[in-house]
């Protein structure tokens, strides 16, 4: 029966009635059909999921989120609301979401590392950027990240070489001989580059963060992975 139930709203979404009454008196059955049946709330996952796709390609990422959380959440739909999440800037949120799409797929597992590295990247978090675009790294060898990880480390010279200036002027002890800065110079810091950088090191970093290499944050097919999985979202 819950089957039939599922086909039957199925076919209203791709073969909806033409009259405005009669569409008006099916929904209403089906309002109370629901009230008095003991239907699994997975039955309406399709609807919620159908809902989300639409929205999500309409660029509506905020309807898209909330039809995502209203299914019952798996590792591909954890991984597209996250995707929606970081489409629409939440990118602490859209790490967390991430982080729970992993699993036992190595090349899939390097894609959301990357996604997570991304979205350090974004919040200026460099040092966990870095980790991340690591981790990506270690569970498939894609070359973008390779290439952002080199410019990661490269920038993180640089404002280690500029710190250490400025604290060799304030009479500091310099950071490369003080073990305790050395170690957690970067693990929590927040500054603007611009304010410890020139400014042609500033507008090499902005090309950083404008960086076209292939980026997968892209949304996965909720039946089976898309054939353009690997193109750019």
């Amino acid at each position: 029966y819950p089957l039939l139930f599922a086909l039957f709203l199925l076919l209203l979404l791709f073969f909806p009635l033409k009259k405005p009454k009669q569409t008006a008196l099916v929904w209403i059955f089906m309002f109370f059909v629901v009230k008095i049946t003991p239907l699994s709330a997975g039955i309406f996952d399709f609807w919620y999921l159908y809902r989300a796709s639409q929205s999500y390609k309409k660029h509506d990422y905020k309807e898209a989120i909330y039809a995502y959380k209203k299914t019952n959440l798996s590792s591909i739909t954890y991984y597209n609301l996250a995707t929606a999440l970081y489409k629409s800037s939440q990118y602490m949120d859209a790490i967390n979401y991430y982080k729970k799409a992993l699993g036992q797929q190595k090349e899939m597992n390097a894609k959301i590392y990357y996604n997570i590295a991304t979205a350090y990247l974004r919040k200026n978090k460099l040092d966990l950027a870095k980790m991340y675009y690591k981790k990506s790294l270690k569970s498939y060898p894609y070359k973008v990240a390779k290439e952002n990880l080199d410019y990661i480390i490269a920038h993180l010279k640089i404002q280690r070489k500029n710190l250490h200036k400025k604290y060799k002027k304030l009479h500091f002890k310099p950071i490369a001989q003080n073990s305790y800065a050395q170690n957690n110079v970067f693990s929590s810091y927040s500054v603007k580059i611009n304010h410890l950088i020139p400014d042609e090191e500033a507008r090499w970093f902005q090309k950083i963060m404008k960086h076209t290499s292939p980026v997968y944050v892209q949304k996965i097919s909720t039946t089976k992975r898309s054939k353009d999985a690997d193109k750019p979202w």
